[in-house]
């Protein structure tokens, strides 16, 4: 027969017949006598001198009482035949191999898996369980192996209870990334913390104070087991995906650790199966617990991979979806800045050119409309009455190029309704012209009708400031002759002026005078905005103005007073009267050309966000 011995937390002597065959440390009578150490050893005892055989066992175990030979439990210490004892070492050493092979295998499978995606937490801490569990059969097999027989019996004992604590860290982590509602992350902080001061204070503090904290680690293990079977028990009731997977493998993996562990308190012979070789069920046991976890593993990256195709499926569908509607965008912008660019020439084609702008002999016109936009939302035109009486007593302002009429306007929006608006204020103001309304507050109720009826045809939500400006120039006369202007009275001038009457509603009109004064009249009672209200009779009124020779009006769009710059300043009418002050000595068209000049330099590298118009006329 043979005796093998496999102790970690005692010191010992042991006796065959009267010879000491084998020892373990120092044995003492109190802890500082006695010296605990670790070697694995099989005596044989084939060559007795007698066939009786005396065994004296003497031990000395201050440390863990609980593992002593008074407590019945397993110490390893086995007595049995020498084939025996060799086919069951033999058996843990393969096992060893084996179980050392499995762990490395899933755990580079498993590392490869979360390098190609790092996403998968889950699968980097089962890789992480996986090599904590290499580690620990490494140690626990270290004296079949040969690797670590000789390393100190302290190292040996430090590396096993880091390791123990080890496994608890990455199991509670895995679970996390498996159930976080059935694991809050301060449940996790407890046991991973805890567990980490352990490995650190197994590894650094002296021998006494390690073995307190080796007497007492086994509580973590055991609370972190406990709750892992409460929360497998949630998730299952909650429902959780692959919650039966995780509870499967825990509880054959407890209850074949739990048998194993205990087996020899049941009433079965000492050579039986299963206490002979319940170290194999241990590893057996953890083996079908990390293959249900496998299972579960791919079981979640299958979902995961068929969840990717159905969302790449469904991103292609939907990136064909984009493509056909890209095309239908194309045309239709295409179409749509045809038709804007239609629109546009459109608009400049009806604009006064030079040769309307310069026919009158006593006033100098110069105008200017800067769209936004493709198709601008500005107005303005330059229309000359026809001579239709010599008699100046009646209204003066039928009379050929001594008589024009100049319309500003600024529509909401800019686009193409913006610009269908302007271009039906422009006909509807020529037409009721040229039908001889001579009445320009009837001019603007008629339009106003027009305009909202066709607004609501087309359902958008459009309106416009409008001013109608009259400009009629009387000759000069013998004094003391009287004519009636806008029936009131007014003495012909010797030396001829002009007299101006403004209705609507549009941004203040500026009035300069020869002496360099200006005048700046409020249009806000003068009219009401265009298409906005069916009839807008009662709120149209007129302004009358008499220029001499020198004096002018500017009529503007307030595109040009609301322009800003880079620091968010406004042009404003102040810069545009002094601009205008500084350059009203020049012809119309190089006070025009100083306004837009000023603009340009105000604003500077930003942007004009509206349209701008600017119209100048100066009585010569």
């Amino acid at each position: 027969g043979a005796v093998t011995r496999r102790l970690r937390y005692v010191a010992y002597n042991l006796y065959v017949n009267g010879d000491l065959v084998a020892q373990n440390g120092t044995v003492g009578e109190t802890t500082i006598s006695s010296r605990i150490a670790y070697e694995h050893k099989i005596i044989n005892l084939d060559r007795l001198p007698s066939n009786r055989l005396t065994l004296v066992f003497h031990v000395s175990n201050f440390e863990f009482p609980e593992t002593s030979l008074a407590s019945g439990r397993f110490v390893g210490i086995e007595l049995g035949r020498t084939e025996d004892i060799q086919t069951v070492n033999r058996a843990m050493s393969a096992n060893n191999f084996v179980a050392m092979g499995v762990y490395a295998a899933l755990c580079i499978f498993c590392i490869g898996i979360s390098l190609l995606n790092k996403r998968k937490k889950d699968v980097l801490f089962f890789s992480g369980l996986c090599f904590v569990l290499f580690l620990d059969v490494f140690t626990f097999g270290e004296n079949s192996l040969g690797l670590l027989a000789r390393t100190d019996w302290l190292v040996n004992l430090r590396l096993d209870q880091s390791l123990t604590m080890g496994i608890v860290i990455m199991a509670v982590l895995y679970a996390r990334e498996l159930f976080p509602h059935e694991y809050p992350k301060s449940i996790v902080h407890i046991f991973t913390v805890s567990s980490a001061l352990l490995i650190v204070v197994n590894s650094v503090v002296p021998l006494q104070l390690a073995l307190i904290s080796f007497r007492n680690d086994h509580y973590i293990f055991f609370t972190y087991l406990v709750y892992a079977l409460v929360a497998v028990c949630v998730s299952l009731i909650r429902r959780r995906e692959n919650a039966k997977l995780l509870f499967f493998g825990i509880v054959i993996a407890t209850a074949v650790t739990l048998l194993a562990d205990y087996v020899h308190l049941l009433p079965l012979s000492p050579d039986n199966f299963f206490v002979r070789y319940r170290f194999l069920f241990v590893q057996y046991s953890t083996f079908i617990f990390l293959a249900s976890q496998a299972l579960l593993l791919s079981r979640r990256s299958a979902k995961v991979e068929a969840d990717l195709r159905d969302r790449s499926l469904s991103l292609e569908h939907a990136s064909a979806q984009i493509a056909n509607l890209n095309k239908r965008l194309h045309a239709e912008n295409v179409r749509m800045e045809d038709e804007l660019q239609a629109t546009r020439r459109l608009q400049e084609m009806l604009l006064p050119n030079q040769d309307e702008l310069t026919v009158f002999d006593h006033i100098s016109i110069s105008a200017a409309m800067q769209p936004a936009s493709e198709v601008g939302g500005d107005y303005y035109d330059v229309l000359t009455r026809h001579q239709t009486s010599h008699d100046y007593s009646e209204m003066p302002h039928q009379v050929d190029h001594n008589h024009v009429t100049i319309g500003i306007g600024d529509i909401t929006g800019h686009g193409l309704e913006s610009g269908m608006l302007m271009l039906m204020t422009q006909m509807g103001i020529k037409t009721l012209l040229e039908a001889g309304m001579d009445n320009l507050e009837t001019v603007l109720t008629t339009l106003n009708r027009s305009l909202y009826s066709n607004v609501i045809r087309m359902g958008a939500e459009r309106s416009l400031t409008l001013g109608l400006l009259d400009y009629y120039y009387q000759p000069p006369a013998p004094m003391g002759s009287h004519l009636v202007v806008d029936d009131q009275p007014a003495t012909q001038s010797s030396t001829g002026q002009g007299y101006l009457r403004f209705c609507g509603q549009h941004e203040t009109l500026l009035v300069f005078r020869e002496d360099g004064s200006i005048e700046e009249h409020d249009t806000m009672d003068l009219g009401f905005p265009i298409a906005l209200q069916e009839d807008i009779g009662q709120w149209v009124n007129s302004l009358h103005i008499v220029l001499k020779a020198g004096d002018g009006v500017v009529l503007y769009t307030d595109g040009i007073t609301e322009a800003e710059n880079e620091h968010h300043q406004i042009y404003g009418t102040a810069r545009l009267t002094t601009c205008l002050q500084g350059s009203w000595h020049k012809p119309a068209e190089s006070i025009k050309q100083d306004v837009l000049a000023d603009l340009q330099q105000f604003v500077g590298k930003e942007d004009i966000h509206d349209d701008v118009t600017l119209v100048i006329l100066k009585q010569l």
